[in-house]
């Protein structure tokens, strides 16, 4: 598996995370999954910069 597929995993685990918390009236653990969802996306969008847009 290449690092931007690897990305995007934990990018979409952070997100579901974020959506279950919400849905499961846990906003710390929401607010804490979206910070982690953010900094990876931003890891994300800098290496598929990096190597052109794939």
């Amino acid at each position: 598996m290449d690092h931007i597929q690897l990305l995007r995993n934990i990018c979409m685990y952070y997100l579901q995370l974020e959506e279950r918390a919400a849905a499961d009236c846990m906003p710390a653990i929401g607010a804490h999954a979206y910070k982690q969802y953010c900094r990876y996306r931003m890891k994300l969008n800098r290496l598929v910069v990096l190597h052109g847009g794939r």
